[in-house]
């Protein structure tokens, strides 16, 4: 008997054939990047996008080392299970970490300047306010020096109570 063929039983051999033919499509698709050094590889992208690789090196490996283990019958595959367990969330806090820096990449800018003059605008500049504020003060002093003259304008001016309480708060 050969022992190929002995030790597979005939049910798991369609499977292990895919199998066999899926690794040796994976080890043709890695050839390119296996040859190269790491640094020529990797030299040419930016800082967020050899971040992403290197996650998905780490996602790689250790999704191959957790078929391994599955695989093995060793003692010692619960503790390694548990371990890769671990270095697993390590990996998915890395890609949240990743996710968040595109996210923040993408977010959409405040143009402050613009923002500090649609404020300004709505609210009235302080140096609008500073400025009547001591011409009123003025009128007051003339018409407390001069206490017979009559004001030339008997009307008293119309303001809002937004006005009101921002000259109330400036007092």
């Amino acid at each position: 008997m050969k022992s190929g063929q002995a030790d597979i039983p005939p049910s798991l051999a369609p499977k292990m054939l895919s199998m066999m033919n899926a690794l040796d499509e994976l080890q043709s698709t890695f050839a390119p990047f296996v040859s190269k050094p790491h640094t020529e590889l990797f030299g040419k992208l930016n800082a967020l996008e050899r971040a992403k690789a290197h996650v998905m090196e780490a996602y790689t490996v250790n999704a191959l080392f957790w078929a391994l283990i599955k695989m093995s019958s060793d003692s010692d595959a619960e503790q390694a299970e548990k371990d890769l367990k671990a270095e697993m969330g390590r990996i998915k806090e890395a890609q949240k970490r990743i996710a968040d820096l595109e996210a923040r990449a993408n977010m959409q800018r405040i143009d402050r300047a613009a923002a500090r003059r649609f404020i300004q605008h709505g609210l009235g500049s302080s140096d609008k306010r500073k400025s009547n504020a001591p011409v009123a003060k003025e009128e007051e002093e003339e018409d407390h020096n001069n206490p017979g003259s009559a004001p030339l304008n008997t009307k008293p001016k119309k303001r809002s109570k937004l006005q009101a309480n921002i000259d109330s708060s400036w007092q």
